[in-house]
């Protein structure tokens, strides 16, 4: 990963005969351990494994404003340099893993250790064999069942997790998908036109333009007193496809878009997209309609590359996550938002992946103080992707992100809502997802409810419900997630999926932040804010809630429910709900 200190190790000692080892707990799915073995895995496989260190949760505690969303922007400095390991156990694990061809590399923060190594060598170090499997046709290796992974008792305490020493993840994976208006064609950037992003009347089908974003969700009168986003970043995490920059400038030059967009890729470049769809430019188009003089960051990788090479894909994912964290472990204070739309069945990732990226979640919402937008899925309540079997997607499950559902709004022609209901397709193609079938949402099986949640049940009618089990409920809330304007490979066209609803969500955000930020110099970030507004909705209202539809199991009912969450924000009412959380001046 970028931005780290590399080391090309010299060879390591053979370790002497008072070393004591202890059986690395990997917590892989015994259905993976018990599959057919099909054969060895090369030696000459070239894996990247990421060690997540333990972190001290009395320190990560300490940055976190004693659990309130509010900072004041004149709290900085390098909150986040003793969070990881001390410097001698480094060097026990840079000596250990320092063998011939192998390159270890640690963050800034000491959280997030890869190392870059042959499978054979790093076979012989841990003292077991890699081998292949087969389950439901699909390949994948892990450690040899019978001999699994061993360290050094010395650096195994500080071990949280280790990933990449199997591939059997399933692959997360972008989400929506674009309908292109054949009426909106264009030959090249330099002759597009911009009025469908301003004349409903020349659009064959409803579709929602920004304006409709802007009036619908209460963010008209930030609009009228200036507030665009500026002087917030908005940062995307992108492991699985790049954008076309054509398309882009486009919609941009279209929005008068004038912030900035700056691009960090990590593990090699992303593929660019072939078909129609391009999860990255949707992000982009749907972040300039809402925010147009934010500062956008695209950090991107090939996380798919990577799996098609024999990889686990979260490590790169991890990557991205971890880079974000070093880049902004000096600037606590800058409010920025961070959108994801990519996600796997929360069932099939492993203990160790969970794991990982979680500990990431935490130190970005608790220790820098940024709030998380993961799109909750287009798979309905079965996030499993097979239909009739219930499940959540992964990272949306997580209890440190705000995860996004999906509606279908619908506006009148100056862009007031009209009407609302939760996105579900019941007469979808059920044999495969095709991230079509509606709203993720429904009952994380890894993750116990967060306090934020289990504390709000009193207050919020419908989280508590028939389908409670004292687990994270997701999603948080949702927004519009059909028909939304975009502008790809030279043509206009409409974007659906949760993928579009999480950028939305995240940029409107930004746009509060630097309201905030301004007007009372705090910020709010992560979660917990987005209940205890609706605790208090009785005055200000900081959601619209969606009673009608469902996502195929679970109906959308008065409250909170698994379609919509809390509701689809009304950033006006939320905005004005949060003041009454500010320090008394």
């Amino acid at each position: 990963m970028g931005n780290t200190t590399s080391n090309n190790a010299t060879p390591t000692p053979t370790p002497t005969s008072n070393l004591q080892y202890q059986t690395l707990k990997l917590d892989i799915p015994q259905q993976a351990l018990t599959a057919p073995i099909t054969g060895p895995l090369s030696d000459n496989q070239i894996l990247h494994v990421g060690v997540t260190f333990k972190i001290d949760p009395n320190t990560i505690k300490k940055f976190d404003n004693k659990g309130s969303d509010s900072s004041s922007t004149q709290n900085s400095g390098d909150l986040a340099k003793n969070l990881g390991i001390s410097e001698q156990a480094y060097q026990q694990f840079k000596h250990y893993f320092g063998i011939k061809d192998a390159t270890v590399n640690l963050n800034k923060t000491r959280t997030w250790m890869t190392i870059d190594i042959k499978a054979g060598s790093l076979a012989t170090l841990m003292q077991t064999k890699f081998v292949t499997h087969k389950l439901n046709n699909r390949s994948f290796y892990t450690p040899d069942p019978n001999q699994m992974p061993k360290v050094p008792v010395q650096i195994a305490g500080a071990i949280l997790a280790v990933s990449g020493l199997d591939n059997y993840s399933h692959p997360a994976r972008p989400g929506g998908f674009f309908t292109p208006a054949s009426s909106h064609h264009t030959q090249s950037t330099a002759d597009v036109d911009c009025s469908p992003l301003t004349n409903k009347a020349g659009w064959t089908t409803p579709t929602l333009l920004p304006s409709d974003y802007i009036q619908s969700y209460g963010l008209a009168p930030f609009q009228k007193k200036g507030w665009y986003g500026q002087g917030q970043k908005v940062l995307l995490v992108e492991p699985y496809d790049t954008y076309i920059r054509n398309d882009v400038n486009a919609f941009f030059n279209c929005v008068n878009f004038k912030g900035t967009l700056k691009t960090v890729t990590l593990d090699g470049t992303p593929q660019v997209p072939t078909g129609f769809f391009d999860e990255s430019t949707l992000d982009l188009d749907v972040i300039a309609s809402v925010a147009p003089y934010a500062q956008i960051v695209d950090y991107q990788g090939d996380a798919g590359g990577a799996y098609q090479r024999g990889g686990d894909d979260f490590v790169v994912i991890n990557d991205l996550l971890q880079q974000i964290i070093d880049d902004y472990r000096n600037d606590t204070h800058s409010g920025a938002v961070i959108s994801m739309s990519f996600g796997g069945p929360e069932s099939e990732i492993t203990q160790n992946d969970l794991a990982m990226i979680n500990q990431s979640l935490q130190i970005l919402t608790e220790d820098e103080h940024m709030s998380i937008f993961v799109a909750s899925g287009d798979c309905a309540a079965f996030g499993t992707g097979s239909y009739g079997q219930l499940g959540v997607s992964f990272p949306a499950s997580d209890p440190w992100v705000v995860a996004t559902g999906g509606t279908m709004l619908k506006t009148e022609a100056n862009g007031q809502r009209a009407s609302e209901i939760a996105w579900s397709d019941s007469t979808a193609d059920h044999s495969t997802c095709n991230n079509s079938w509606g709203s993720g949402g429904g009952v994380s099986t890894a993750f116990k409810a967060p306090d934020w949640q289990q504390q709000s049940t009193s207050s919020i009618s419908g989280l508590q419900n028939q389908y409670s089990t004292g687990y994270r409920q997701l999603p948080d809330l949702a927004a519009a997630a059909t028909n939304n304007v975009c502008y790809m490979q030279n043509r206009w066209g409409a974007c659906d999926g949760t993928s579009a609803a999480t950028p939305l969500v995240a940029s409107g955000m930004a746009v509060l932040n630097g309201a905030f930020k301004y007007n009372f110099k705090h910020f709010f970030f992560g979660p917990s804010g987005w209940y205890a507004a609706q605790a208090k909705e009785a005055k200000y209202h900081p959601f619209y809630n969606i009673t009608k539809g469902d996502n195929i199991y679970y109906r959308a009912t008065p409250g909170w429910n698994y379609p919509t969450g809390l509701g689809t924000p009304n950033f006006l009412g939320f905005y004005q709900s949060l003041q009454q959380f500010l320090p008394h001046k």
